[in-house]
């Protein structure tokens, strides 16, 4: 089902889970070291499903070989993805997002945040990025600091929740 306990995917199903009324600490997670090995399972008909990043999905699914049921994002993606409904729209109250991000040290100076959130979102702006989001199937949503604060709060909630829900944490 994913590669580790409690990891973004695991928790995106165990709030799916509890959200269409089931229990979630009934899902039997498998672990594996790696999703290409997670891939290999489900493609082998050992697994019956599989929370993996779409990158890792896409090339299976235009081959046929899978079917990508839904999207933990808040909105469909585009490309191969279009048509692969979000699980809000099947019904299940949930949005999880992968965060990627640059945190810097405690202490950095107003003058130092700006010179880092300039610069990373200069880096944004680059073909090159804009290539790397096409190439990974990810959103260019950067925020800045103050984004990110409020982002990863939201994060942390839900992470909490989903692994209380699994029984991985206190909630």
């Amino acid at each position: 089902m994913g590669t580790s306990l409690g990891s973004v995917g695991h928790i995106a199903l165990a709030l799916t889970t509890k959200s269409v009324g089931n229990d979630s600490k009934r899902l039997r997670a498998v672990v594996f070291p790696a999703a290409a090995q997670g891939m290999t399972a489900l493609l082998g008909g050992h697994i019956d499903l599989v929370s993996s990043p779409v990158s890792n999905l896409v090339p299976h699914a235009a081959d046929g070989k899978i079917r990508i049921i839904a999207i933990a994002a808040p909105k469909r993606l585009g490309g191969a993805l279009s048509q692969t409904p979000t699980l809000r729209e099947q019904g299940a109250n949930v949005e999880v997002d992968n965060l990627r991000g640059v945190i810097g040290p405690k202490g950095l100076s107003a003058v130092q945040v700006s010179y880092w959130e300039t610069t990373l979102k200069r880096m944004t702006d680059t073909p090159e990025w804009r290539k790397n989001l096409e190439k990974n199937l990810w959103e260019n949503s950067f925020t800045g600091s103050e984004g990110s604060i409020k982002a990863l709060r939201v994060q942390f909630d839900e992470m909490r929740t989903g692994l209380a829900e699994l029984g991985l944490a206190k909630n």
